[in-house]
């Protein structure tokens, strides 16, 4: 593996409709060693494989994820939008994603997903039942925005490693970081690059957490997160990141 591991955000969306198995799959053609995606609670209390609040960005679908059944969302087509090869591309399933972790050997870091605090919580506690249920502790880690819900799922599965999102928004404030990785028994945290020093990663390592940015896709904001030498970089170009740490770029 490389000193700074890659990341599929949503896959390798630059090539690939996001967030589906065929950008996943691109990802780890690339060199991708953790993948990233999302879940949202939907209508019948199940969890979907889905970033977006509304269905109309990236499938045929309309209207609210949590307005409709699973059996809904799986008849939609998710790849038509991004081009024509890609129709038929589905939603994927929490299923599918453990399934291609298996056979990928890959890590995957699920970020649960919500419009509210108490859809975030009803959103974090089912996928810490499911993630429990289905034995996923060494396959996958977990992330949010809402960190009062992932409290709830420290203390109903502590076992479960977690990656905070801190502010994406807000420039790093590593006191409040270190703070908020020790009531959650964090494994690290996860911020954007753009928001963070070499000198404020660092610290954030040497406390012994594991550092994870996300940065955009173009050459520049990539350097500057490998400047940063964090733990992991996610983002949806990997070809792009493996060419500057020293992957191979397939």
């Amino acid at each position: 593996m490389n000193p700074i591991a890659g990341c599929g955000h949503r896959g390798n969306g630059i090539d690939r409709p996001e967030q589906t198995l065929a950008a996943y799959r691109r990802a780890v053609e690339l060199g991708a060693t953790f993948i990233e995606f999302d879940v949202r609670v939907t209508k019948d209390n199940q969890l979907v494989v889905f970033h977006d609040a509304t269905l109309e960005r990236t499938t045929n679908g309309t209207g609210r994820v949590i307005d409709h059944t699973v059996s809904e969302l799986r008849d939609l087509d998710a790849g038509a939008w991004f081009a024509s090869e890609f129709a038929g591309e589905r939603v994927p399933m929490l299923e599918d994603l453990l399934a291609f972790l298996q056979d990928a050997s890959v890590i995957g870091c699920v970020e649960a997903k919500a419009e509210s605090a108490d859809e975030a919580a009803r959103t974090a506690l089912l996928l810490a039942e499911w993630l429990v249920e289905h034995d996923c502790n060494g396959l996958m880690r977990v992330s949010s925005f809402h960190l009062d819900a992932l409290a709830m799922v420290a203390a109903k599965a502590p076992s479960l490693r977690q990656l905070p999102w801190m502010d994406e928004f807000s420039p790093a404030n590593v006191p409040s970081h270190l703070q908020d990785a020790s009531r959650l028994q964090a494994l690290g945290v996860f911020h954007t690059a753009a928001l963070l020093s070499r000198a404020q990663v660092a610290e954030l390592q040497a406390s012994g957490l594991e550092v994870w940015v996300w940065s955009a896709d173009d050459e520049a904001s990539l350097a500057q997160a490998v400047s940063l030498v964090p733990d992991v970089i996610s983002c949806s170009n990997i070809g792009g990141l493996m060419t500057l740490v020293g992957g191979d770029d397939q």
